[in-house]
């Protein structure tokens, strides 16, 4: 009798767990599970916000060398700003000529906050031209950000510096530079509802370019090749670059795009 219960008893849990295992109860699963995508959400959000760095500092990046590159070209092409002049010419040699010369350079022939107008040869191709650096407004709504242009024209015999036909060309240079010495609103929001133009006055405020004379005294502008001084053009012998550009991206922490501010200072030759 004891040894059919003990048979039965043993064909009952051969029938119930017939390897002798010891599984999950569903609760165990549930939390191991919870547990799972506990630590996937949280590897996930990691990943996630590596790549908002990534792509953040990416940027900042892209836009520093974009501006450093233009503030370069404009610094170098200020330096040859009035070559080859008329001292170049040996009167004894040649008719000196004038400034309304195609083979002579007049140098600087405008200078305002947001543009300037000069003359050089800017490739030693031998051929002068007028080369015109200036702030432009966004077309659609005549707002910041703006853009800086750089064009060139060749120039044309017989004709005075001002009356020289400007560019029609221009390359796009840097996009999204927001000063204008305050002339124009920045346009748009920031992501807490505040207007760009109230976020980013200070930025605004600075002009793109700025001239000094050989004391370092500031020139007040705009002022041309025609201005009756003193000071006139030719007093002009530092020109200061400042570029404040709103990056594309927003920034990771308040969200409001940040600003790059580069200045750089480019000296005009006598």
């Amino acid at each position: 009798m004891v040894q059919q219960g003990v048979l039965r008893w043993k064909m009952k849990r051969k029938t119930t767990n017939p390897a002798g295992w010891q599984g999950f109860s569903l609760i165990e699963l549930m939390i191991a599970m919870a547990i799972l995508v506990t630590v996937f959400g949280v590897v996930v959000s990691g990943i996630m916000q590596l790549q908002r760095v990534n792509s953040a500092e990416g940027a900042k990046l892209d836009i520093n060398q974009e501006a450093r590159e233009s503030i370069d070209q404009v610094v170098r092409d200020l330096h040859q700003a009035g070559y080859p002049s008329s001292k170049m010419y040996d009167p004894s040699i040649f008719t000196q000529p004038t400034n309304n010369d195609a083979r002579v350079a007049a140098g600087l022939v405008s200078v305002s906050t947001s543009k300037v107008q000069f003359e050089s040869d800017t490739d030693g191709s031998g051929q002068v031209k007028v080369v015109v650096v200036q702030l432009v407004p966004n077309v659609a709504s005549s707002n910041c950000p703006c853009t800086l242009q750089r064009g060139d024209e060749s120039k044309a015999d017989g004709v005075s510096p001002l009356a020289q036909a400007v560019p029609t060309l221009f390359a796009r240079e840097l996009e999204n530079v927001v000063n204008s010495n305050g002339v124009y609103t920045i346009s748009g929001t920031t992501p807490y509802g505040v207007l760009n133009d109230t976020a980013y006055a200070a930025y605004k405020a600075a002009p793109v370019f700025s001239a000094f004379d050989k004391a370092g005294n500031s020139v007040a502008l705009p002022i041309d090749v025609n201005t009756v001084g003193p000071p006139t053009i030719t007093d002009i012998k530092i020109i200061r670059i400042t570029l404040n550009v709103l990056s594309p991206n927003p920034g990771l922490q308040d969200k409001s795009a940040p600003v790059i501010s580069m200045t750089a200072v480019a000296r005009v030759n006598d």
